[in-house]
């Protein structure tokens, strides 16, 4: 069984009341510039910086860990590889991008509602949606009729995700009063997300010049305030933006102490950059990693705090899933046992295998 058992299920049930409350939900994401030079860039702002680089692979077949009763986990098997970012345990990241160039982004929303879970249909966690994503999808049309087949079994987290494919088309997805909502197209008007409805975003953003109204473009730190300077400071960059200009972006919507990662994903490219408070940039080629399910997973730790020595990409061990997950756990109310704390870091050589 690659859930955890059921007996064990009760002290996840109340998992969701005791975790505090957000201290800081200011996550930013926005897309600049189109074809070759596309660029996608992200503030994780939030109380804990800790976090590992994964190098996930194609041709695994997996199934979902889902902590819900009378639920259907979902089955795949990914056909890309990808790079994620990884807060809560290996195959549970908070963003990355798959070689296909599909960028799949995380952000709080406060209020988010999935609905009543039906008993037949595949169903993920709202991290595990990432990785669903970034294992099947290679374009925005692709990860909408994703969406639409799959429910997510919300384990804590309320969530809407901002998607960029490399072709420089982007969608939100809101899980809104218990329905899946996406903005793409002509239905998203600018190219960024932050801690509002889109739907609330995209009608603040007309109030300001460059989008119809006559207010300057706001200096403020909340959610709409960002939304706004972050689409219209990546409308500025024209169409081929530089990294450089990316980065600047995001030290305008920048959270201070609570700012822990910055990442700017040239899509089309394949380039991944990323960079800690304090640290210098460090890049990542998706052409040099080995995607092939039978070479050993590789990871990198970001703030130095879960691997020892060095900084580079170094093989995968389960001892390292369970140190990110004890220090993500550490500041809960509700002490978890070691027992479950060992079983979420087994998940993925219990809930995966090699199949190319």
């Amino acid at each position: 069984n690659i859930n955890p058992p059921w007996l064990l299920l009760s002290m996840i049930a109340a998992l969701p009341l005791a975790l505090p409350a957000a201290t800081a939900s200011a996550c930013t994401t926005f897309a600049m510039g189109a074809g070759e030079s596309l660029l996608v860039g992200k503030s994780y702002d939030w109380d804990i910086g800790h976090g590992l680089v994964l190098v996930n692979k194609r041709g695994v077949k997996k199934q979902a860990l889902v902590l819900a009763p009378k639920v259907t986990p979902a089955r795949w098997t990914s056909r890309y590889g990808s790079l994620t970012f990884n807060q809560y345990g290996r195959e549970l990241p908070n963003g990355g991008i798959n070689e296909a160039g599909l960028v799949v982004e995380i952000m709080w929303l406060s209020g988010t509602r999935h609905g009543v879970l039906g008993p037949e249909r595949p169903t993920v966690n709202e991290l595990q949606w990432i990785q669903y994503q970034l294992d099947l999808s290679a374009t925005i049309t692709e990860a909408v009729a994703a969406a639409r087949a799959l429910q997510v079994a919300r384990v804590y987290a309320d969530v809407h995700y901002l998607a960029c494919d490399k072709q420089g088309a982007c969608a939100t997805f809101e899980y809104i009063k218990g329905e899946l909502v996406v903005h793409a197209g002509k239905k998203l008007p600018a190219r960024a997300l932050t801690n509002s409805t889109y739907a609330a975003s995209s009608t603040a953003l007309k109030s300001y010049k460059g989008f119809g109204g006559k207010q300057a473009i706001p200096r403020g730190g909340g959610s709409l305030a960002r939304f706004v300077r972050a689409a219209s400071l990546a409308r500025a960059g024209g169409k081929e933006p530089t990294v450089a200009s990316a980065f600047k972006i995001l030290k305008s919507v920048q959270q201070g102490a609570y700012t822990k990662w910055q990442i700017v994903y040239e899509s089309a490219q394949g380039k991944v950059h990323f960079k800690m408070p304090g640290r210098q940039i460090r890049s990542i080629k998706l052409k040099d990693l080995d995607f092939g399910c039978k070479a050993p997973v590789r990871v990198m730790d970001l703030s130095g705090s879960i691997l020892t020595g060095g900084e580079g990409l170094t093989p995968y061990k389960r001892a390292h899933n369970l140190k990110l997950i004890q220090l993500s756990v550490a500041k809960l109310p509700l002490k978890l046992p070691q027992i479950l704390l060992q079983q979420f870091a087994a998940y993925p050589e219990l809930s995966t295998s090699c199949v190319k």
